[in-house]
């Protein structure tokens, strides 16, 4: 983890991190909402992820989703992925693509349209 005393140039420092990944790996359960999947469809990261609700939702086609707590399965997508710049580069552009769906002006709007619905 970098802690650079300054959010501004840690998420400098995270953008970069993430352009730079060949393959980004998130194995959470428990998050309902993992902004850090969003920052990598954005970054457009060739994703391999655990198959939990929230994360089906966010990053639908644009991943590799493994059972929850199933390391082998977890392990083998990684290391097919790291041997196949094809298919990064195929999650890569999904990731840039689905990326469209989330910003803070449609979860205003969609918040709003739920909240006022009654």
């Amino acid at each position: 983890m970098l802690f650079l005393g300054d959010g501004q140039r840690q998420n400098a420092v995270m953008r970069v991190l993430y352009r730079r990944c060949q393959l980004f790996v998130t194995a959470t359960e428990v998050e309902a909402c993992p902004n850090i999947a969003i920052e990598a469809l954005t970054a457009g990261c060739s994703i391999v992820a655990s198959d939990s609700g929230p994360a089906r939702e966010i990053l639908g086609d644009a991943s590799v989703l493994t059972p929850p707590r199933n390391v082998d399965a977890l392990g083998h997508q990684m290391v097919r992925l790291l041997g196949d710049d094809m298919a990064r580069v195929e999650l890569a552009n999904k990731a840039r693509m689905r990326s469209g769906m989330f910003s803070w002006d449609r979860t205003v709007r969609d918040t709003y349209e739920v909240l006022t619905k009654w």
